[in-house]
């Protein structure tokens, strides 16, 4: 998730309500702005403030208490009839708390940590999940009660144990077929191109994303915090920066639809739209690999719903139901089973499909020390 889920608890004006009432695209733009680096780090004592140190509950300590479960997602990050079909199927209430602020990996557990017991489960990024584990917020969960589990791909499981992984999202290259006939195939060959195509290629405006692309193109890792490492990243991207044409936050595939670029390091889900706009929009995975983020659900420390939060998380993973969380909200998919539900537009996308072939390089949690380097490298990028 970028910079994982943003703070939706304790908010003024926050909502608690039995289904989201936002486009997919309202997730996605909270994704482009303000979460970055400082996203990925344990700052502001967050540690301190999580549980007093406690170690994450076993299984079943929360027991099977009745209510509702309470919820913390993204608006309308669901299927659009999962809530109620699962209560008419099991007769247990689900009620998803909504809200949007900025806030990154550090202020979400904060948050979390200060209201205890009173949220059960949790839509939370690869990264917010180690947050939450290291400071003792997450409720173990029985995986012999999840059998649908074992239906996702085993790369995504190896990457998430604190739950379910439901979906996951990857930057690669997008051009334009008609305007660039020799792409590149990699992100180094991608920032060699640069001073022929000057003017005519776009990066996100996203720290963890643009820093990736670099250290991937010296073949360094993309979750490093070596010094010299960090600072030889900072400086390829100092010296592509008078090249590029932008650094985008929103409308991000907007200039290569029109054709005024020719280029853009994108991100998966913007292409269904941009290839739907101009057919000659095209998608390339670099052989390096690409920065990808997964999503997924956990149980909270706290909760007195675990056997419930575990039936739903397996209801999720009926390949039918799942089918219809992609198909809503237009995310990457991780179940081969669920394919023949998902819609065309999103199965064929060549962003979209899951591909084994696929190298992906998953962002992961990085200490405070790290993350200041990284911090201080983009400021300096971005000063440039």
């Amino acid at each position: 998730m970028r910079g994982d889920m943003a703070t939706i608890l304790d908010l003024p004006g926050g909502n608690v309500k039995n289904s989201g009432s936002f486009a997919p695209l309202g997730r996605r733009q909270v994704l482009r702005g303000g979460l970055g680096l400082v996203g990925l780090t344990l700052a502001g004592g967050v540690l301190s403030s999580c549980a007093n140190g406690e170690k994450s509950s076993s299984p079943g300590d929360s027991g099977s208490a009745s209510g509702p479960i309470v919820m913390v997602n993204y608006p309308d990050w669901i299927g659009k009839t999962e809530v109620a079909d699962f209560k008419a199927a099991t007769g247990i209430e689900v009620r998803e708390v909504t809200g949007l602020t900025e806030g990154g990996s550090a202020s979400q557990a904060a948050q979390l940590a200060r209201n205890k017991g009173q949220y059960d489960m949790a839509l939370a990024g690869n990264v917010l999940a180690k947050t939450l584990d290291l400071g003792g917020l997450i409720q173990k969960v029985d995986f012999a009660n999840i059998p649908n589990r074992a239906k996702v791909d085993k790369q995504f499981l190896d990457q998430y144990q604190w739950g379910i992984p439901v979906e996951y999202g990857k930057l690669g290259i997008a051009y334009r077929t008609d305007l660039l006939p020799e792409p590149p195939h990699s992100w180094a060959e991608m920032f060699d191109m640069a001073p022929r195509l000057s003017g005519k290629f776009t990066f996100p405006d996203y720290d963890v994303d643009v820093m990736s692309m670099a250290l991937l193109a010296l073949g360094d890792d993309i979750n490093t915090a070596d010094p010299a490492q960090i600072t030889a990243a900072k400086e390829k991207l100092i010296a592509v920066k008078p090249y590029l044409k932008a650094f985008l936050a929103t409308d991000a595939a907007k200039p290569l639809i029109e054709g005024s670029v020719v280029m853009a390091a994108l991100h998966d889900y913007d292409m269904p739209a941009a290839m739907k706009a101009n057919d000659k929009i095209a998608w390339i995975a670099p052989s390096e690999g690409l920065p990808a983020y997964l999503d997924g659900w956990v149980a909270l420390a706290g909760t007195s719903k675990t056997a419930s939060i575990e039936k739903f998380m397996n209801f999720h993973l009926e390949p039918k139901v799942y089918a219809a969380f992609i198909n809503n909200t237009g995310a990457a998919f991780l179940m081969p089973d669920a394919e023949p539900f998902i819609d065309p537009e999103i199965l064929n996308n060549p962003a979209l499909a899951l591909n084994p072939a696929v190298k992906l390089q998953w962002q992961q949690f990085i200490d405070e020390s790290g993350v200041k380097l990284r911090n201080a490298a983009w400021d300096a990028v971005k000063a440039a």
